[in-house]
């Protein structure tokens, strides 16, 4: 009996144990699923305030990525260059004529295809993956305020680029 007695204890002890493991998951998977069904109603994150939006906006406008649109031309879908401008006093994306064909960028792992309805608009933003400069480094810095980057890397001349494929365009607007 005595025996059994300590057995319980013993095992009581560890389950004790176990639930002080799990009960805080418990709490951060409701907190968690709390959170996105809070920011599915109201479209934005809900830990996201004005003035971090503005920071981030800030260091795009100073150092922004490397941008692209997808786009289909005679050859396939290709990636025509943003450059970020002015237009009317406010910051806007401009097309550059610089296009580049989707099939000759190297993307690890392998893009299966771009999501997507074709009548929508698909952009690439991309930044060095280890920046060798200071202004390298702040588009790092603006890329990661500013998108989630992807699976995996894009190479472009033997160098590693980080990428985030988005349907909108952080911040400011496109030139019309």
């Amino acid at each position: 009996m005595g025996c059994l007695l300590a057995m319980a204890v013993y095992c009581g002890g560890c389950a004790a144990a176990a639930a002080t493991q799990v009960i805080p998951m418990v709490f951060q998977a409701a907190t968690f699923t709390g959170v996105s069904v809070g920011s599915a109603v109201t479209g934005k994150d809900p830990t996201e305030d004005e003035e971090d939006t503005a920071e981030r906006c800030d260091a795009l406008a100073t150092t922004p990525p490397y941008m692209a649109e997808l786009i289909n031309n005679g050859d396939g879908e290709a990636l025509r260059g943003l450059i970020l401008g002015e237009q009317g006093g406010k910051p806007k994306w401009f097309l550059s004529t610089t296009v580049t064909s989707l099939a000759a960028l190297q993307f690890t792992p392998p893009l299966s295809a771009v999501e997507g309805d074709s009548k929508n608009r698909n952009f690439l933003a991309y930044t060095a993956a280890q920046p060798q400069n200071d202004r390298e480094n702040n588009q790092l810095v603006a890329f990661l305020g500013s998108f989630e980057a992807g699976p995996g890397v894009l190479s472009i001349d033997g160098r590693n680029y980080r990428y985030a494929w988005v349907k909108k365009l952080p911040c400011f607007q496109p030139a019309q």
